[in-house]
């Protein structure tokens, strides 16, 4: 019922829903058709969102009625840049959908920026329908070839360093944004060098999300060219690498730089997480340093030599001199010294002279692991050299300097210090509970014998002559001496040369049967790798089955005259 109180303004409300109706269905200058009229459809067809000048966009219109009579395009960019663009249409003319499409030239003269395409169909003068495409004009290609991750699992206070592998237009300094789990954490220009970030592991063990986005152009309003994600992988340990020290155990002292430090060292400067071709490790500039304090060197007589052997994996920057290490305590110290020559020089006790030298390998493939052992003998100090496991030289010191003591200090670069990489620092003593080759014994169950003769707890399989004696490192053959082991797949031995003219005939003999394998002879002149090391190798095709369960091969050195042979490893793989 309409109230009479009010009928003027009820006939004022019939008027403007009327006219508001005339407007809805009705078709103006400014193109509203008929609602019962479809508009064309554009449709840009585009791999990505990245043009090159020079390049054709294709573009088709689906149109069953209200065909337009033409179609215009323009690059519309963020500070007001305009570029018309050239159309070439269709051969079967606009609206054919399932025909050839028409295609859109981008200008030679089209400046590198962020753009938003605008294409416009038109009738009559008539605006029928418009599309907005965003993209980038650019030169060349921009890709996100992939993400290095190092350590590929970190462990919960531990690092992660990434580093992004981009294929763009050299000269290029596009913007990067890097976001963990929804939340941007770094950005900055390439330039800035901001295509490697290092990552905080978190306290806990769990999975995180990780996003790098490449903005081509340095601008808020623009979105990301490319993208690339993956997954960060905190665990409660990780398993080690066939490059690591290992095991654990072994070690009196174990720094791998993965991007946890152990220990609580000081830390002057900036040394700073890197990725390495075999891994990570820190980078050190000149004033850069890392010192632990009182590190524990198990000793049963602080007036006794112990033996021992400190290694460290190393990558100095060629042609650059500074100090590399600092080891000791007040009444014993040791410094090793980086030349510009790439040599590493040994200096005891504060003396002013090198006691002894190292000549480093060259290389392109990664770090050099040195490890300089010291052992008392009768009349000196022993030095053994070894560079990447193999025994590189051997010095000796005609003195008995005072023996470390039970706490010492690590002092790795700092004042004065060297510039390169290191990926690794351990102090080992033989028998404070493992042995280095237990990493080969445990690598997939692969080898039947793996002994270092650290220590004379050898492996259960080893059966060596009544009398003779492990001693620094090795197990000493006399002339008349034997060692059985088991037999199986490749392997090698290696034996510590000896400055004579003397030489010997090694033969593996299998005792049950009593037949021989090829004989090797050698002479302590000849060497596989240096002049310091002997390597027989195990060949497989020339051993000796009998019983496939119960192979063993006995070592036996004939042919010689009182030199002792020092055997320094015997490793055995399975078939």
């Amino acid at each position: 019922m309409v109230s009479r109180q009010h009928p003027q303004r009820f006939y004022i409300f019939l008027l403007i829903s009327f006219l508001l109706l005339v407007v809805l269905t009705g078709c103006d200058e400014f193109g509203l058709l008929d609602s019962s009229v479809i508009n064309p459809l554009i449709q840009i067809s585009l791999t990505g969102s990245l043009v090159n000048p020079g390049d054709e966009i294709a573009i088709q219109i689906d149109a069953a009625e209200n065909i337009p009579d033409r179609i215009s395009s323009r690059l519309e960019g963020i500070n007001g840049d305009s570029f018309n663009l050239t159309l070439k249409p269709p051969e079967e003319g606009w609206g054919n959908f399932s025909g050839t499409p028409g295609e859109l030239s981008v200008p030679d003269s089209v400046s590198e920026g962020y753009y938003t395409l605008v294409s416009e169909a038109w009738l009559d003068e008539k605006l029928l329908s418009e599309d907005r495409t965003n993209l980038y004009v650019l030169h060349g290609e921009w890709v996100i070839n992939s993400l290095e991750l190092f350590p590929p699992q970190s462990v919960p206070g531990g690092l992660f360093y990434v580093h992004v592998l981009l294929d763009i237009p050299d000269g290029s300094n596009p913007r990067l944004r890097w976001i963990q789990n929804d939340e941007i954490i770094a950005e900055g220009l390439l330039s800035e060098g901001w295509d490697s970030v290092v990552l905080d592991a978190g306290s806990r063990p769990g999975v995180s999300s990780l996003t790098v986005e490449l903005y081509p152009v340095e601008d808020e309003e623009t979105v990301p060219l490319r993208l690339f994600s993956t997954e960060l992988y905190t665990t409660e340990s990780i398993p080690p690498g066939a490059d690591n020290l290992y095991p654990p155990e072994a070690y009196a002292f174990l720094q791998h730089f993965d991007g946890k430090f152990d220990g609580d060292p000081e830390i002057s400067g900036k040394p700073r997480p890197v990725i390495t071709g075999d891994g990570m490790g820190f980078r050190f500039a000149p004033g850069d340093g890392i010192s632990w304090k009182e590190v524990s060197l198990p000793s049963s007589d602080t007036d006794v030599w112990q033996p021992f052997s400190i290694t460290v994996g190393v990558l100095p920057e060629q042609g650059t001199a500074g100090r590399l290490l600092k080891f000791g305590d007040e009444a014993f110290s040791m410094v090793l010294t980086l030349t510009q020559d790439g040599e590493l020089l040994l200096q005891l006790d504060e003396s002013d002279e090198y006691l002894s030298d190292l000549s480093l390998p060259e290389t392109d493939e990664g770090t050099i692991a040195v490890t300089l052992s010291f052992q008392q003998e009768e009349e000196g100090l022993k030095l053994t050299w070894l560079v990447d496991g193999d025994t590189a030289a051997v010095d000796r010191w005609p003195s008995i300097p005072n023996p470390p003591g039970e706490k010492l200090s690590i002092i790795l670069g700092g004042e004065d210090g060297f510039s390169g990489i290191v990926t690794e620092l351990a102090l080992h003593v033989p028998g404070i509970g493992g042995d280095r080759f237990a990493f080969y014994r445990d690598t997939d169950n692969e080898m039947i014998t793996a002994e270092g003769f650290e220590d004379a707890d050898l492996q259960p399989q080893l059966e060596i002559q009544p009398g003779l004696v492990v001693d620094g490192g090795s197990l000493v053959l006399p002339p008349d001496g034997w060692i059985r082991f088991p037999g199986g797949g490749d392997g090698e031995l290696v034996f510590e040369a000896f400055p004579t003219d003397d030489s010997f005939t090694l033969t593996l003999y299998n005792p049950v049967t009593g037949k021989e394998s090829v004989n090797k002879t050698t002479d302590g002149r000849i060497s596989a790798e240096s002049s310091a090391r002997i390597v027989i190798p195990l060949d497989k095709e020339a051993r000796i089955i009998d019983n496939k369960d119960d192979i063993v091969y006995e070592l036996r050195a004939s042919n010689r005259n009182t030199s002792d042979l020092r055997l320094e490893s015997v490793l055995v793989s399975r078939e």
